[in-house]
């Protein structure tokens, strides 16, 4: 495997249900050990800032098709600082109280602002979220897209941290947000996310792609090989952190349909930084689509997908060799776990959601009349 290359989340022993605790796999050595632990991986992160910096990495940006971008600036994490909880919300009820109070009980030393862009709630969203302390903006529906959206609140925000989230994911423990945070202490890191654990009621299908997408192992994501995949450029809003100063550098693409996270994460890999997976950083968030709305929705990832995580022949050969990888272990999941009844019902499903993929990422070859009806994901 090429060096900086990374393979996503494989269970070993998957279960049925999500852990009924985020620190479930949070016990793994003493403290010495931890320690140690935590030195290495900041010395393996400085020596391949270094390795990757002047020629490496513009020849890498060379062989990636793409220009050299240039550094972003660095800037030290102050001990003490105002956090900025960004949230897109449009009719979030119950959820977005839910969300906030999440919020509300997370033990983190810095200040905390909620700030939200209500894009035509009709369901008093915007005095329930005012009512929890939140500052709200609003703007027309159609105004909203997923990347300009979120450089909105972040332009609306005070914080020396962005932290992006969605109406419908809520902490899984009063840690979530001190440990989402806590990698920007390195300088070399411009981003980080953390896990999203399913509902309670969440569908089998949904339970195994979050475990499978995420899953409880820390990782590192660097430039590495001749080519960014989608397994480098992992890293989504629901449950994510920027440097005030990253952004500003590198906000989000105010264009794309959806995937902003992706896209983004692609520009700062290709600057020679580090985007860093916190898996003890969780939120439930999980959702149960329709075989329609599967299809909509990964139809719009891949539309966007040229510009994020799908770029040249190897990304799409490794997205190739991972849904092959997904569907054997969906399968061999569900046998295992004795939810044998479902295994009908997830081949459509996940069917539906390759369809929609597959012709995303052929979005330009479509027929203007058939493209009007596959419009992409704006929620």
């Amino acid at each position: 495997m090429a060096r900086g290359a990374l393979a996503l989340h494989r269970p070993r022993h998957p279960r049925p249900h999500a852990p009924a605790s985020v620190h479930e796999e949070d016990t793994r050595g003493d403290a010495r050990t931890g320690r140690l632990s935590r030195r290495r991986a900041r010395r393996d992160r400085a020596g391949a800032a270094r390795r990757l910096g002047g020629r490496r990495a513009a020849r890498a940006c060379a062989r990636a098709r793409a220009p050299v971008p240039a550094r972003v600036p660095v800037r030290r994490r102050r001990d003490a600082e105002v956090i900025s909880v960004l949230i897109p919300v449009k009719d979030g009820g119950d959820d977005l109280v839910r969300c906030l109070e999440g919020i509300a009980r997370q033990q983190v030393g810095d200040d905390v602002e909620v700030v939200i862009v209500d894009s035509g709630s009709r369901d008093g969203s915007q005095a329930r979220a005012a009512g929890l302390g939140a500052r709200v903006h609003e703007i027309p529906p159609d105004e909203f897209v997923h990347g300009a959206t979120r450089n909105l609140a972040a332009r609306l925000s005070r914080g020396d941290v962005l932290v992006f989230t969605t109406q419908d994911a809520v902490a899984a423990d009063e840690r979530w947000l001190a440990n989402l945070v806590a990698p920007l202490g390195d300088d070399d890191v411009a981003g980080a996310y953390g896990r999203q654990l399913p509902h309670e009621d969440a569908t089998p299908p949904e339970q195994f792609f979050l475990d499978f997408m995420y899953g409880p192992s820390p990782r590192v994501q660097r430039l590495g090989g001749d080519e960014l995949t989608f397994e480098h450029t992992m890293f989504s809003n629901v449950n994510s952190a920027i440097p005030r100063h990253v952004w500003e550098a590198y906000p989000f693409a105010d264009d794309v349909t959806m995937s902003e996270d992706q896209e983004w994460s692609r520009r700062v890999l290709l600057a020679g930084r580090t985007i860093v997976y916190e898996p003890r950083a969780a939120v439930r968030h999980s959702h149960t689509y329709s075989l329609a709305g599967a299809f909509r929705r990964f139809y719009a990832s891949g539309a966007s997908a040229d510009r994020a995580y799908v770029a040249g022949r190897a990304s799409r050969a490794a997205l190739r060799r991972a849904l092959r990888r997904y569907a054997a272990g969906e399968l061999g999941w569900l046998w295992r776990t004795k939810q044998r009844r479902w295994i009908p019902y997830s081949v459509v499903y996940e069917l539906a959601k390759v369809s929609g993929l597959q012709l995303g990422l052929r979005h330009r070859r479509l027929p203007r009349p058939l493209a009007r009806f596959l419009p992409g994901d704006r929620r």
